[in-house]
C-alpha cells in the first residue's frame, strides 16, 4: 500500500499540474523562457521595479516571486491562487490529476505542520533566552564572532543546556507525540535528550518562522570528539521514526534577506560568517556545513534566477572550506546561475580575542574567514569582495593553470584549461583570455596564437548536433547561442527516459535484468558511460583554407563539464538512487516480499523474479546443508540465521553479524558455506580474501572491487593472526556506511553496509570483538575429509540449479513467523535486534538451538582468555600482586600484547587493572587439577589494588611475591 507521502508525490508529478498549466487555468499571463521556464506578474498582485518578478521552473516543478518572496510547489501555487488551505489544495490538485487522496489526512499534515513551525519558533526563543542569561554566552558571540546582542535577538541565536527545553516546551501546551518528532530530542535511558545540548544553536526562518535547526559544539560539551555541527533530524523518510514530514532540510541559511531587488547575493561558506554579512546588511545565503544538498540546490535553482551570487570561501590551510565554496559555485553555475568566486585577502597579523572569558582565541598569519574580515574590515569588505570577484569560468580557468605545479605553463596547458567552457560564446571566451594575458609571461603573438587555438577547439562544439542513438532521440543542439547548463536541461529529459540508470554508492551504474554495471564518474566517465549512453556523432561544417565548406562526422563525447556533471549528480538528471541492490528477494519493514525492480520507498532494487514462499518444508536446504559435518546443532541453525538475515540486512546496516566459521582441520567446506550464501543472494560464487600478506591498500582495492559489482559478500579465508587489527575490515564489521576510495584512483563507492562477512580458521584464537560481533559455526570430522561421500559434487551447479527453491523455502519461515504473530525470541546477542526476530523466526520454525553455542566459543577461542589461562599457570597461588607486577610478567611472556602496547609503566598498570577486573571472581582449574579462583584483595587503605590466585577450598596464606 503506497503511503500518503507517495501519494502527495504522484499528484505534484502529475502532467495537469505543471505549474504552467496550473497558471493557464486562471488565465495568468506569461512569457516562455527555454521552454520550461517562465516569466510574468506575481498572481497575488505585488508590483515590483522588476516588470517580470515571478518566475516559474516547470523541470524542478518550483515557482518563486522575487518582490514579496512567495515561492513553493504547485499546492503552494493553489492556495495562493484559491485563498485555500493546504487540504483543499490538495483535493483541487487530485482532482486536476484524477486521483482520490484521503483528504483528512492533508488537514491533518497541514495542522501538524503548523504547530511544528511553533515549536520550533518557541524552541528558537527559549535558547536564545537560556544563552543570553549565561555570562559567557554573548562575551563568546561579541568576541570571537563579532555578532553584536542585536544580531543575536534577530537571528535568535542561542544555547542549549541540554536540561529543561522539552520540559519548557510541554508547559507552552504543546502536545508531547509533536515535541518528541520535532527532532529536538531522542529517547534515553531516563527520557528525552536534547539533540542540540551544549550547542549554539542557530535556527532556519522562513518567512519570520523557524523551519530548521543546526547547532554548533562549545566548549562546555562533555565529548570533545563530537561532531562540530549537528542537524536537525528531517521527516524524510531516513529518520521517519524520530522527525514529523514536516521537518525538511531545503530551506536556505539566509533566504529571508534576498527577497526584493537583491541583484547580487553573497555565498557564505560557514553560519557566522553569514551572520557577520547579516549584520552587515548584506543579502547572504549559505550552506552552514560546507555544501548544499539535491532539495536547496533545486531551491536556489529558482531563486537565484537573474541575479548574481558571489562564493567565498574560508582562507584555511586545510582547504575544506574553499573547496565546499568551488562545489557550490561549481553547481550553481551548472544551474545557470550567475556565478562569481572571491578570495579573501590573508592576515598579515597575529590576533589574540576572548581575553575576558576561556578559551582564549588566537586568529593566526594567514588564516581567515569572512567572519573574521567583516569583523576587522566592516563593510569595505563586501566593496573589496564585488570588485574581485571574478566569473567562475575565469576563476576555474586560472586556478587550474595555477595548481600546475613544477611544470612551465605551456601553450598546450592554457588550452587544455579551457575545455570545460569551450561552448561559452566566443566572444567570452576571447574576453576571458585577454584578461588572463597578463598573468603569463607571453609575447603578443604567441598568446593570439593560443586564443586562436582555443577559439578553433571551440568551433567543433558549436553548430552541432549531437546524436543520442541509444536514448532513441534526435539528438541535442548545441550551439553559440546556448549555454551548457541548458544543454544539460536536454540531458537531464533524455537521460531520465533510459529507465535503467541509477544511482548506487555515489556510483552511477546500469541495472538490466539482473546484470549491474558500475559507470565509473570522473574522467574514467568517458571511456564507458559517454561511449555507451550519451555518445553518437557530431555533424558540424568546416570551412577549408580554400573558402569551401564540408560537412564532416565524427565520433566524440559530449563535453568533460557536461559528462562530469551527469556522473557526479544523478539525482539532477532524474536518476533514482539505489540504497539497495540485490538478486535475492528482500522484505520491507513489514516483512513483506518486495516485488521485482526498484521500490521508491526502500530505495531498493531488486533484480530478480517474483517467488513464491514454500511454508513448512526447508527439505532442498537440509538436502544441501545436512550433509556438512557441523559439531553441533546450535552451528547448522546459526548458519540458517545468517541466510535468513540476509533477506533483512538492509534495515540493520552496521550491525550485520558476521560468520565464524570454525574447523579442526582442511577441507571441511569452510569457504563452501560463503560460496553457498553468496550463489543463493548473488547468483555467483564470491572471492575469498586473504589477510595473510595484504597491507589496507590492497585490501581496500579487492574488497571495492567486489562491492563494485553489487556483491555483497566478503569472505576471509583462513586467517591466522590473533586479531583482525585492520581499519578496513572494522569498518565492514561497524560502520552504518562503507566510505572506501583506492589510493590513486577515482575509483571508490560510499553506500549502506549491508555487507556479510564471513571469517574461516582451522586453528587459533581471534580478539573477543570479533567474536562478539558474530555468531559461531563449528564443524568437526574425524578422518580424512577427502573420503568423505559429498551429496552434491557439483556443488556451484547443484546450488544454482536448486537457488529459487532454497530462496521459496527460506520465505516460506518468514512467512510462517509473520502468520505466527511476529513473536520475538529471548536469544541474546551483541546485535539485539538479530538475537530477538532471527532467533524468533527459527523457533516458529522448530529450531531452539539458535546460538547456544556462543559462549563455549567465546570460551574456546578468546585470544584475552587464552592469554589469561596462560597467565595463571606462571603466577604463583596466594602471592598477592600489584597490577604493575602482573604487567610485567605479560610483557615479559608476551601476553596481551594487542592491550597492552608500548606503554610507559604506569599506562600499562592501569591498562592491565582494568583487564584483569574481567577475571575476577571467576572459576578455573590450575596446572595440578585444582579449582582455583582470582580475586581482588585490599591494601590497608581498603583500596581493591592487588590480585590474588588462591584455591577455593582454602584460605590465602598472605605472602611476599617472588622477584619478577
Amino acid at each position: 500500500m503506497k503511503s500518503f507521502k507517495i501519494i502527495l508525490k504522484e499528484i505534484k508529478d502529475a502532467p495537469e499540474n505543471k505549474i504552467e498549466k496550473v497558471l493557464a487555468h486562471y488565465n495568468w499571463l506569461a512569457s516562455v523562457d527555454n521552454g520550461c521556464e517562465m516569466w510574468g506578474n506575481c498572481p497575488s498582485g505585488h508590483v515590483s521595479e522588476r516588470q517580470k518578478c515571478f518566475h516559474i521552473s516547470n523541470d524542478v516543478g518550483l515557482y518563486h516571486c522575487f518582490s514579496c518572496g512567495a515561492s513553493g510547489d504547485v499546492f503552494n501555487l493553489i492556495m495562493l491562487l484559491e485563498k485555500c488551505s493546504f487540504a483543499e489544495a490538495v483535493r483541487i490538485a487530485a482532482k486536476r490529476a484524477g486521483k482520490d487522496i484521503d483528504i483528512e489526512k492533508a488537514s491533518q499534515l497541514e495542522r501538524e505542520s503548523k504547530e511544528m513551525s511553533l515549536i520550533l519558533t518557541d524552541a528558537a526563543s527559549y535558547c536564545h533566552k537560556t544563552g543570553m542569561e549565561e555570562e559567557w554566552f554573548p562575551a563568546l558571540m561579541l568576541q570571537r564572532y563579532g555578532l553584536t546582542a542585536s544580531t543575536l535577538e534577530k537571528y535568535k541565536i542561542g544555547y542549549c543546556s541540554g536540561q529543561d527545553l522539552y520540559d519548557h516546551l510541554i508547559k507552552q501546551g504543546h502536545r508531547m507525540e509533536m515535541v518528541l518528532s520535532s527532532g529536538l530530542f531522542y529517547m534515553g535511558t531516563h527520557g528525552p535528550v536534547e539533540v542540540f545540548g551544549n550547542r549554539i544553536t542557530f535556527p532556519y526562518f522562513f518567512k519570520s518562522d523557524v523551519k530548521y535547526f543546526i547547532g554548533r559544539i562549545t566548549h562546555h560539551h562533555p565529548n570533545k570528539d563530537a561532531p562540530k555541527y549537528t542537524k536537525l533530524a528531517t521527516g524524510d523518510g531516513s529518520k521517519a521514526d524520530m522527525s514529523h514530514p514536516s521537518i525538511k532540510n531545503d530551506i536556505i541559511y539566509g533566504e529571508d534577506s534576498i527577497i526584493g531587488d537583491t541583484d547580487i547575493v553573497l555565498g557564505a561558506e560557514g553560519v557566522t560568517d553569514a551572520l557577520m554579512a547579516l549584520q552587515l546588511s548584506i543579502p547572504t545565503i549559505s550552506a552552514v556545513t560546507l555544501k548544499f544538498n539535491k532539495a536547496q540546490f533545486e531551491r536556489l535553482s529558482i531563486i537565484l534566477k537573474n541575479r548574481t551570487v558571489i562564493v567565498v570561501g574560508d582562507r584555511e590551510t586545510s582547504g575544506i572550506g574553499e573547496n565546499g565554496a568551488l562545489y557550490n559555485a561549481a553547481k550553481l553555475y551548472e544551474l545557470g546561475i550567475t556565478v562569481k568566486i572571491a578570495e579573501i585577502p590573508e592576515r598579515t597579523g597575529v590576533v589574540y580575542i576572548g581575553q575576558d572569558f576561556p578559551p582564549t582565541f588566537t586568529l593566526p598569519l594567514g588564516k581567515r574567514d569572512f567572519n573574521d574580515w567583516g569583523r576587522e574590515e566592516g563593510i569595505k569588505a563586501w566593496e573589496v569582495i564585488k570588485t574581485s570577484a571574478l566569473p567562475y569560468p575565469e576563476y576555474k580557468i586560472l586556478k587550474i593553470l595555477k595548481d600546475i605545479k613544477d611544470i612551465e605553463v605551456t601553450e598546450n596547458k592554457i588550452v587544455a584549461a579551457f575545455e570545460n567552457f569551450l561552448i561559452l560564446p566566443e566572444e567570452e571566451l576571447e574576453n576571458i583570455a585577454e584578461r588572463l594575458k597578463s598573468k603569463f609571461k607571453f609575447k603578443e603573438k604567441e598568446w593570439d596564437k593560443i586564443v586562436k587555438k582555443i577559439l578553433k577547439k571551440a568551433k567543433k562544439h558549436k553548430g552541432s548536433i549531437l546524436h543520442g542513438e541509444l536514448l532513441g532521440t534526435n539528438g541535442i543542439l548545441l550551439n553559440s547561442d546556448r549555454m551548457y547548463c541548458e544543454v544539460l536541461k536536454d540531458v537531464e529529459s533524455h537521460v531520465s527516459n533510459y529507465k535503467h540508470l541509477f544511482s548506487h554508492g555515489n556510483v552511477l551504474v546500469a541495472i538490466k535484468d539482473d546484470q549491474y554495471k558500475e559507470l565509473i564518474k570522473g574522467h574514467e566517465f568517458q571511456s564507458y558511460f559517454s561511449r555507451n549512453i550519451c555518445e553518437s556523432y557530431i555533424e558540424y561544417i568546416e570551412e577549408k583554407d580554400d573558402g569551401t565548406k564540408e560537412l564532416k562526422r565524427r565520433y566524440l563525447p559530449l563535453p568533460e563539464v557536461i559528462a562530469k556533471s551527469i556522473a557526479s549528480t544523478p539525482w539532477q538528471f532524474g536518476i533514482k538512487d539505489i540504497q539497495v541492490f540485490s538478486r535475492a528477494p528482500i522484505l520491507n519493514l513489514k516483512y513483506e516480499r518486495l516485488s521485482p525492480g526498484y521500490n521508491v520507498e526502500e530505495k531498493a532494487y531488486y533484480a530478480g523474479t517474483n517467488i513464491e514462499p514454500v511454508k513448512n518444508d526447508q527439505s532442498i536446504i537440509k538436502s544441501f546443508l545436512l550433509d556438512w559435518p557441523w559439531e553441533d546443532e546450535a552451528s547448522f541453525e546459526n548458519f540458517l540465521a545468517s541466510c535468513l538475515f540476509r533477506f533483512i540486512s538492509h534495515h540493520h546496516p552496521g550491525s550485520i553479524p558476521s560468520c565464524l566459521i570454525l574447523g579442526n582441520q582442511q577441507g571441511l567446506g569452510k569457504s563452501f558455506l560463503a560460496f553457498f550464501q553468496s550463489l543463493i543472494f548473488e547468483g555467483e560464487q564470491t572471492t575469498p580474501i586473504s589477510l595473510s600478506k595484504i597491507d589496507d591498500d590492497e585490501l581496500t582495492k579487492q574488497i571495492v572491487s567486489i562491492l563494485l559489482t553489487g556483491k555483497q559478500t566478503i569472505l576471509f579465508d583462513n586467517i591466522k593472526s590473533k586479531s583482525l587489527a585492520s581499519p578496513v575490515v572494522e569498518v565492514l564489521l561497524t560502520s552504518p556506511r562503507i566510505g572506501l576510495r583506492i589510493l590513486g584512483s577515482n575509483k571508490g563507492l560510499n553506500q549502506v553496509n549491508t555487507t556479510q562477512v564471513f571469517f574461516t580458521l582451522n586453528e587459533g584464537n581471534v580478539c573477543k570483538d570479533i567474536i562478539d560481533r558474530s555468531i559461531p559455526i563449528k564443524l568437526k570430522l574425524i578422518g580424512d575429509p577427502k573420503k568423505k561421500n559429498w551429496k552434491y559434487p557439483d556443488f556451484t551447479s547443484s546450488v544454482l540449479e536448486h537457488r529459487e527453491q532454497i530462496i521459496a523455502e527460506f520465505l516460506g519461515m518468514w512467512a510462517k513467523w509473520c502468520e505466527a504473530g511476529k513473536p520475538l525470541s529471548d536469544k541474546r546477542h551483541r546485535f539485539i535486534k538479530f538475537g530477538h526476530i532471527i532467533g524468533g523466526v527459527l523457533e516458529v520454525n522448530g529450531y531452539t538451538n539458535f546460538l547456544n553455542n556462543l559462549e563455549n566459543i567465546s570460551e574456546e577461542r578468546d585470544d584475552l582468555i587464552q592469554d589469561f589461562m596462560e597467565l595463571i599457570t606462571i603466577l604463583q597461588l596466594n602471592v598477592p600482586y600489584t597490577a604493575s607486577e602482573i604487567a610485567d610478567v605479560c610483557v615479559a611472556k608476551k601476553l596481551f600484547i594487542n592491550v597492552l602496547d608500548n606503554s610507559n609503566r604506569k599506562s600499562l598498570a592501569i591498562k592491565c587493572s582494568n583487564l584483569l577486573s574481567r577475571f575476577i571472581g571467576r572459576q578455573f582449574v590450575g596446572k595440578d587439577g585444582e579449582s582455583i579462583t582470582f580475586t581482588a584483595v585490599a591494601d590497608k587503605n581498603a583500596n581493591a589494588n592487588k590480585y590474588l590466585l588462591k584455591t577455593i577450598e582454602e584460605s590465602p596464606e598472605v605472602r611476599n611475591p617472588p622477584e619478577l
